[in-house]
Formats: structure tokens, C-alpha cells, sequence
């Protein structure tokens, strides 16, 4: 996964290795990833997980699936990470469009074949 700092790397810091860079930014996108989830259960009203009411609520296979809806969730948790100025590590990547003008272009014209030529067809 790209990341603003794979894209921003120095190189010229003494003393630090990439690797070690790497491995922290690892670490950060986990945790950043648990927090997520956690906060959204949290604002969703889920019960905290493996507590009592959790089990109740969630305990068969399934339940917590069919209790909430994934496109809500995800929803929940874009907007908690976009009002904390942050990228959601689970996020998909961005689409990127060409800019239109909304104006409808005109039709090309073909034109017209040969009247002299073979068609293959």
C-alpha cells in the first residue's frame, strides 16, 4: 500500500533504516486500523466485544453480519476517519476521473467508405 510516506522517504537521515521506518508505519496503519473498528462499534451502539451482551447479541456464526449492514459500517467509519484528518488504512483507493465539462460532444462522422473498395465482410 502507497503511502504518503513511502512517497516522501529521506534517505539522508542518519542512523535510521528504511526498514525500520517501514515497520513503524506498518504498525501504525494496524493499530490505526483496530481503533477504527473499535470506534465504530462504539458509535453504532455495538455492546463491547466478547462481554456478555455481545454474546447475546452476536453469539451464532452470522449474527453480526446480518445485525449490521457492511455498506453502514463502512460508512461510519469513512466519516469518523475523514473528521479525524485521517486515511483509513482499509479504505478503497480512490478513483481518479477525467475532469468533464457536463457538454455533450458531437458525434464523430465516419467517412464514407470508398465506393471502389471490397468490403471483407
Amino acid at each position: 500500500m502507497a503511502t504518503p510516506v513511502d512517497q516522501n522517504r529521506d534517505s539522508t537521515t542518519p542512523g535510521v533504516s528504511s526498514a525500520a521506518v517501514d515497520d513503524a508505519v506498518r504498525v501504525l496503519h494496524d493499530r490505526l486500523d483496530v481503533m477504527l473498528d473499535r470506534l465504530t462499534d462504539s458509535v453504532m451502539g455495538a455492546p463491547t466485544p466478547g462481554s456478555a451482551s455481545w454474546r447475546t447479541r452476536y453469539g451464532t456464526p452470522g449474527a453480526l453480519t446480518t445485525a449490521v449492514r457492511a455498506q453502514d459500517r463502512t460508512a461510519v467509519r469513512a466519516m469518523i476517519a475523514a473528521r479525524a484528518g485521517v486515511v483509513d488504512p482499509a479504505a478503497p483507493a480512490p478513483v481518479r476521473h477525467r475532469p468533464t465539462s457536463g457538454a455533450v460532444s458531437p458525434r464523430r462522422r465516419r467517412p464514407r467508405p470508398d465506393p471502389a473498395q471490397l468490403s471483407m465482410f
